[in-house]
């Protein structure tokens, strides 16, 4: 078989195509990455604040005796769901698993996610 000019060019084009959409594929994965560890760094600085405000407050006999029990349970599970909303992403397996209602929660929540993953990229260049 005689060596094919055209040929040979297009099997190049596709080899540096397929090379370009796999780098570009690796970059959106490593901004995505680090976008969440931005996201896992604020929130690690809430809690930090939020210790912070305890520190000055725990000495007040309304806050120990009304607030700080349910204030405490409040934040550390807004801190900990916060973590876990911001790194969960459902493969198309456990997507395609679920029942309707339970997909509609899942969508409208990896939505908020899209939407708060985009502010921090956006404010942090990324």
């Amino acid at each position: 078989m005689p060596w094919d000019l055209e040929q040979e060019r297009m099997k190049a084009f596709q080899f540096v195509e397929k090379s370009y959409e796999q780098e570009k594929q690796g970059l959106k994965k490593l901004k995505l990455q680090q976008t969440i560890n931005i996201a896992k760094d604020e929130i690690s600085e809430i809690n930090q604040e939020f210790q912070s405000f305890l520190h000055k407050v725990e000495h007040l006999v309304v806050f120990q005796e009304l607030f700080s029990e349910p204030i405490k349970a409040l934040m550390q599970q807004m801190l900990e769901s916060s973590c876990y909303f911001l790194e969960k992403n459902y493969s198309k397996d456990e997507i395609n698993e679920m029942p309707d209602d339970v997909y509609r929660q899942v969508a409208a929540s990896q939505e908020r996610r899209k939407e708060v993953l985009k502010k921090l990229a956006l404010k942090y260049q990324l």
